[in-house]
């Protein structure tokens, strides 16, 4: 015969939903907390002193009914069963929820050895519920029935807290945190017989756990969590007071728990952000780099299972200046801070993104390569999403993450395509090329043309690719290059792409001048070595004339030697006169060459001297051709606009410095010259143009000094822009009215230097500093251009030029080479 039976359940119960499952106090305080934020509590108030926790908060409360069926009743969930109508902070049809396993609330046990609680519900302000529990009684005998073992519930009219109100006194002195405010609704719980005391130390890692527990990424909130510890007031209002600057991290316990505020963040990292929009269909991306826009993309959404989980991403690579400025205003480091945090109906779902966790796999992936990817110790960020518990389902051990649903693998999916790998690409390709922006919050590397061509490859690039919509990008950067770059050529077709996506007239005007101009020059370039390789040719034939001649001519005086030596009393005598006349030629013909070669301080041998020669003929060549070319158009009546004439004028000012840099080198250098790049000594080759050739044209009034703490820097460079780099910043000295300029040069690492140029002139007026560097901008009545080609060769050779701007009684640049 078939009977029924029953579960019978064990007193002990309590203690495998308690305290075996919230693993440390910590937890148990966000399980009360993710509580009263599901009771749609705006406010929650956490109360410590040595004896006694408190929880305020002002959710709608609970009836008797609902103390009796919902919270008595062991792993009931009123959320996960429950649908509301309306939900203020997400607006959505179905109400999401913090937590819906139905235990959260024994995380009072893992607190203390007492708990009463007290519920006003909105509906009725003047009864309140009151429920005392004592959780040692769970744990006497384990073969007592978990239902037998009594509570206690009684009711009044108010909220009421004993022995409270003379600690609340001191809080009126303490400007950072108000007093405690008994809602007119709510719940509070009261914990008392500590299992567990509170030092400073542990409250301060609560509040900046806490500080993670709701986003904090978002600016604004609508709930609020607030630390009322009167024993560590003293203390902190010492830390207050003694504070240099209040926006920086200050160690206190007391006052309202508050959102980390990433505006400064923002402007001082490279920041992604990704979204749905068009309620899912379609993932809208957002890349800003210190401040700076590079591109926004839209794209369709291929993640059908969480489709409507209003996912979002914000992740942010952080280079060195970034992490130092994270660690001052947040008083931990980035690393320390943790990684990629998931919120999930705006909680936080723990371990993910605690340092040392790897969810998502970033630090594994990244050992596969280096150089090559992201990991958790480069950046800080977060995931939103909303969705029910089937979809998105955390586990009960709380500190396990979410569970493997179909949901959360795709998140996984969208997270690492969407988000780490389109962030890489840009910092692996762009940020990480450059060792000299590491160090740098502001986006000013970004404007070299080595960057900029960087960035154009990657926003041609996702213009190119199918199903993706450019919505915008950075005019600033992905503009046109200067016609001498290097990297020109290679980006105008990914600028043509980008013009063709974005449907830009104004950009496809500037590419089809650009283009124009870069043609010119090259044309011109290509003639001029044409010319002069002619003209080597015709040297080289006439040379070969010339020796075959002078080869003849000595086959004629041995056969004439031959046969003088045949009358044996002259040929003596005639042999003795020419072997002295060849004697006195050689040496005729000798000091005749150093004559020719002698400069102020030593002699340049003939080849170097030709080469010098061949390059002077290049760039006046081109000087020709480009005049040529511009009279050509006069003459045809084509129309000259100004920024057209500034170019023009810029690359005849240009090639024009290299002709004076070439003959300087021809008069005065001992430098060989073999080509126009060299794999040479930098350091030596700098204290030698200065001390040879740059003093020598200086005059006796200004005074110029190197020094150096490195004497070996060797690297590949054109000395002639080089020397043209020197030439510049000593001459603007000499303008200024200095008696003095020192070059000084430090070794920063094995792969980079650093070099000052200061002198002791009338310095840079404070209006003009941030346009010095400007195409035409000029503090005399010079061209405008020296500083703007000293600024273009730098960062040719991948370096940087800043003016110090603290430099006093004079003026300083500052030039880094790796």
């Amino acid at each position: 015969m078939t009977t029924q039976l029953n579960f019978k359940v064990s007193s002990g119960l309590k203690n495998i939903i308690g305290r075996d499952l919230i693993i440390n106090d910590t937890v148990a305080i966000f399980e009360l907390v993710k509580n009263s934020f599901d009771a749609e509590a705006k406010k929650v108030q956490l109360y410590f002193d040595n004896e006694r926790i408190i929880i305020i908060d002002d959710g709608h409360g609970m009836t008797h009914e609902d103390l009796l069926n919902k919270w008595l009743f062991v792993a009931y969930s009123e959320k996960k069963i429950e649908n509301q109508k309306t939900d203020y902070r997400h607006s959505v049809t179905n109400k999401v929820y913090a937590g819906s396993k139905g235990v959260g609330r024994f995380s009072c046990d893992r607190l203390g050895k007492n708990l009463q609680l007290q519920t006003i519900h909105k509906d009725n302000l003047n009864h309140n519920e009151v429920l005392d529990i004592e959780w040692d009684k769970f744990e006497s005998n384990d073969l007592e029935r978990f239902e037998a073992i009594k509570v206690y519930n009684n009711s009044n009219s108010r909220f009421k807290l004993d022995n409270i109100e003379y600690s609340l006194d001191l809080f009126n002195q303490f400007s950072l945190c108000d007093s405690i405010i008994l809602p007119k609704h709510g719940t509070i719980i009261e914990i008392e017989n500590l299992r567990e005391s509170w030092n400073r130390k542990k409250l301060l890692e609560l509040r900046s756990s806490l500080a993670k527990l709701i986003n904090p990424f978002q600016q604004k909130n609508d709930f609020e969590i607030i630390i009322y510890a009167p024993n560590e007031l003293e203390q902190d209002i010492k830390e207050h007071e003694s504070a240099d600057n209040t926006d920086d991290y200050i160690p206190i316990v007391n006052g309202p728990i508050k959102n980390f505020i990433f505006d400064t963040l923002e402007s001082k990292s490279t920041h992604l952000e990704v979204k749905y929009t068009d309620n899912g269909n379609y993932i809208t991306s957002t890349l800003i780099d210190r401040g700076e826009l590079i591109y926004k993309i839209k794209e369709p959404n291929e993640y059908k299972y969480i489709k409507d989980s209003e996912f979002s991403s914000s992740v942010y690579y952080l280079n060195t200046a970034a992490k130092m400025t994270f660690k001052r205003r947040m008083g931990i480091t980035s690393v320390s801070f943790g990684s990629i945090f998931v919120f999930r109906n705006g909680f936080r779902v723990y371990p993910i993104g605690n340092e040392g966790d790897d969810t998502f796999q970033l630090d594994r992936r990244k050992q596969q390569g280096y150089a090559r990817y992201l990991g958790t110790r480069d950046i800080i960020g977060k995931i939103d999403v909303n969705g029910t518990e089937e979809q998105f389902k955390e586990a009960t051990s709380r500190d396990q993450g979410l569970i493997e649903t179909p949901a959360y693998l795709q998140l996984e999916a969208c997270f690492m395509e969407k988000c780490i790998k389109r962030l890489e690409n840009y910092v692996v390709d762009v940020t990480w090329r450059d060792s000299l922006d590491k160090d740098l919050d502001t986006p000013e590397r970004l404007n070299t043309d080595l960057a900029k061509a960087r960035i154009i490859t990657i926003v041609s690039r996702l213009a190119n690719a199918n199903n993706i919509e450019l919505l915008d990008y950075s005019r600033n950067l992905v503009t046109i290059l200067n016609e001498k770059s290097k990297e020109f050529e290679d980006t105008i077709e990914g600028l043509k792409s980008v013009a063709k996506k974005s449907d830009n007239a104004e950009l496809w005007d500037k590419i089809n001048k650009a283009e124009l101009r870069y043609l010119e020059l090259k044309q011109a370039e290509e003639l001029a070595k044409k010319e002069a390789y002619e003209a080597e040719e015709a040297r080289k034939r006439a040379e070969e004339e010339a020796r075959l001649s002078e080869l003849k001519s000595r086959e004629y005086e041995r056969l004439q030697l031959i046969a003088e030596e045949k009358t044996r009393h002259i040929a003596k005598e005639k042999q003795e006169i020419i072997i002295e006349k060849e004697k006195i030629s050689e040496a005729y013909e000798e000091e005749k060459k150093r004559n020719l070669f002698l400069t102020a301080n030593s002699s340049l041998d003939k080849d170097n001297i030709v080469n010098l020669h061949h390059q002077i003929g290049i760039y006046s060549s081109s000087i020709h051709n480009l005049l040529a070319n511009q009279i050509d158009k006069l003459n045809h009546n084509e129309d000259f606009g100004k920024e057209d004439l500034i170019n023009i004028f810029e690359q005849l000012t240009f090639k024009n410095q290299q002709i004076l840099a070439v003959s300087r080198f021809a008069t005065h250098a001992n430098f060989r010259l073999q080509s126009e790049t060299i794999t040479e000594n930098l350091i030596l080759f700098i204290k030698e143009y200065l001390e040879r050739i740059c003093k020598l044209y200086a005059g006796d009034i200004l005074q110029i000094s190197f020094s150096s703490d490195i004497a070996v820097f060797e690297r590949t460079f054109l000395p002639i822009e080089l020397s043209m780099v020197l030439d510049n910043l000593v001459d603007n000295a000499r303008k200024a009215g200095s008696t003095s300029v020192n070059l000084s040069i430090e070794k920063m690492n094995a792969k980079q230097i650093e070099i000052k140029v200061s002198d002791d002139g009338n310095g840079i007026n404070a209006f003009e500093k941030n346009r010095i560097f400007e195409k035409g901008f000029s503090t005399t009545e010079g061209s405008g251009l020296g500083l703007y080609h000293v600024k273009h060769i730098i960062e040719q050779m991948g370096g940087s030029i800043t003016l110090n701007e603290s430099f006093e009684n004079g003026t300083q640049f500052i030039i880094r080479l790796v």
